[in-house]
């Protein structure tokens, strides 16, 4: 489902106190024999400590088309970890969805969503996807669901980043997606103190080229490691991996026409280029080993 397909009210929030419980097992669906179960996708988890990126001159987050890291919504990863077999669903369709809800359907939709979870366990039935639950607005009929105490409380107090740390973004972003992280107005976290791994890439801030770069490849330690920490530092997002050519361009045997005799196919790999072996442990501090926490 795209986001465009997504219900939306366009006069308001429905708050929990006024809706009344109907649509009887909205959400749920019969179960499935085996023959016809579908095959299980891969979800992708994020940390519930991944670092929040807002910029500084608005609560929202910049989009991505704008410059600026755009975290998960408050309440999303709650929602979905919620979400009865949450692991076979597709976390990409069901943020799209959760992005266009208002923040009061955004709280009710979380609130709502162990409920319905536990209710679909009690009647033996599978849910539907998440994204599929919020297109039919499924928390109407949990009218008294809360958020739990723990989200209730005050939010912790954002900051300004700046320095190496900001340099260190930069240069994270440009691994992660290969592009350039244009700040209009500063960039704010929801990290307590300054992430003394992330200002360690500070030193990377202007070398832009990355063609000298180490290459990581794909199911490697190493790449692992990376992508463990560059998703946490953008905020969930997934780093975009790319060809790299791993030996020199020669037109003699490269250029060739496939058909001849001649031709050879220049070897290449997927992965990530990235400016040392291992990322930074999270004091700051570097190895040619793997890094230690």
């Amino acid at each position: 489902m795209t986001p465009e397909q997504v219900t939306r009210r366009t006069h308001g929030s429905q708050s929990s106190a006024d809706i009344d419980d109907t649509d009887e097992g909205r959400g749920c669906q019969a179960d499935t024999p085996p023959s016809q179960a579908a095959t299980p996708g891969v979800a992708v988890v994020t940390s519930p400590n991944e670092p929040s990126l807002e910029p500084s001159q608005s609560p929202n987050p910049l989009p991505k088309g704008q410059g600026g890291v755009e975290p998960d919504p408050e309440h999303f990863q709650g929602f979905f970890e919620s979400c009865l077999s949450w692991r076979t669903m597709s976390r990409a369709k069901a943020l799209a969805a959760f992005r266009f809800l208002t923040p009061d359907e955004q709280k009710l939709a979380r609130a709502a969503s162990p409920l319905h979870a536990d209710e679909c366990t009690k009647a033996r039935r599978k849910s539907l996807d998440a994204h599929k639950l919020i297109a039919e607005q499924f928390w109407i009929k949990y009218p008294h669901a809360r958020l739990p105490d723990a989200e209730r409380e005050q939010q912790p107090q954002m900051r300004l980043m700046a320095g190496d740390e900001l340099a260190g973004l930069r240069v994270a972003v440009r691994i992660a997606e290969q592009r350039e992280l244009v700040v209009s107005g500063g960039i704010r976290s929801r990290k307590p103190e300054v992430q003394h791994d992330l200002a360690a890439l500070a030193r990377w801030a202007d070398d832009s080229r990355r063609e000298g770069w180490h290459t990581v490849e794909i199911r490697s330690s190493q790449f692992a490691a990376w992508r463990e920490r560059l998703r946490f530092w953008c905020g969930g997002i997934e780093p975009k991996t790319e060809r790299i050519w791993i030996e020199p361009h020669d037109p003699a045997v490269h250029d060739l026409p496939k058909l001849h005799p001649n031709f050879r196919l220049r070897k290449s790999t997927m992965g990530l280029r990235v400016p040392a072996p291992w990322p930074p442990r999270r004091d700051g501090s570097w190895s040619e080993q793997e890094g230690t926490a």
